[in-house]
């Protein structure tokens, strides 16, 4: 394999990589610095806009806008023209816990989302996995809690069936263990099962988990350098050293290729030295 920077960066939490097959380019977002980032495939130039609250997610809708998880609630983006953005607010999350915020989301076949919240102290288990869907008409359905009791959710990742889904507990509690839950869920999106899919063995955290076409399943690793990959029946296939501390979540290209953001935040002066990549956005090609 071939690792290289994609674009060099000074994220303090980059997050949420995701490949937009129609624009040919990859969004991501730095949540502390309130930003969302978009590079072309060949990396350069970078746009960015900075957002009026931290935003957790940006994910590409097939009608061209993007969900996106703001502070305080679920909204719509369009960034259409590159020298300005429209948002239109679909939600509030934060109004009986003002500490709540949306931190990692995904998309299913269908164009639903999957979001994660968390408690930005870190203390109590107020995170969510929840299932959003518009109408046709773009109007919000009420939305579905699949899991509840994180104290930072993350992932979340859709199999390619849409009724399984992967979720990440990052910090762990007494009622919910560090590590990745697997949840099933029935045709009327209602939860069947749910169990520890694997339980974190390293130091450090589980962060944003991802499903290639293969049905494996990637991590990020918070506190380490190392990305893995695992079977579906949570074998380990391969882990994967990095030029950067922290690395947050990975994205797929079509082409088999992987993006990873990274983050500064937490990390030592001496760590900062030893990976000055950190923060950056890596490439991964497989030769």
């Amino acid at each position: 394999m071939q690792i290289s920077c994609f674009v060099e960066a000074q994220c303090s939490l980059g997050e949420g990589p995701i490949w937009d097959a129609n624009r040919d380019g990859l969004w991501w977002v730095d949540i502390l610095e309130q930003r969302v980032y978009f590079a072309p495939a060949k990396g350069n130039p970078v746009q960015q806009w900075t957002m009026p609250e931290l935003v957790g997610f940006v994910l590409p809708r097939a009608d061209g806008r993007l969900w996106a998880g703001f502070k305080s609630g679920l909204h719509l983006l369009d960034i259409t023209d590159p020298a300005s953005f429209f948002i239109e607010r679909l939600n509030r999350i934060d109004t009986d816990q003002p500490s709540i915020r949306f931190n990692d989301a995904a998309t299913d076949a269908t164009g639903a989302l999957y979001a994660a919240t968390m408690d930005m102290e870190e203390q109590q288990p107020l995170g969510t996995i929840t299932r959003y869907e518009l109408t046709k008409d773009g109007e919000l359905l009420p939305p579905v809690v699949l899991a509840k009791n994180f104290i930072i959710a993350n992932g979340p990742a859709v199999f390619s069936d849409p009724h399984t889904l992967y979720m990440v507990e990052s910090i762990g509690h007494s009622g919910r263990s560090k590590g990745v839950w697997r949840v099933s869920t029935g045709s009327d999106n209602a939860v069947e099962e749910e169990t520890l899919w694997l339980d974190w063995p390293y130091d450090g955290s589980p962060d944003g988990s991802t499903v290639d076409s293969a049905n494996n399943v990637w991590l990020g690793h918070y506190g380490g350098n190392t990305i893995r990959q695992y079977s579906a029946n949570a074998q380990l296939l391969q882990a994967i050293e990095l030029p950067v501390i922290n690395p947050t979540k990975i994205a797929i290209h079509p082409d088999g290729s992987l993006f990873v953001t990274s983050a500064r935040k937490g990390a030592s002066e001496q760590q900062l030295a030893d990976y000055p990549l950190t923060g950056s956005i890596l490439k991964i090609e497989f030769l």
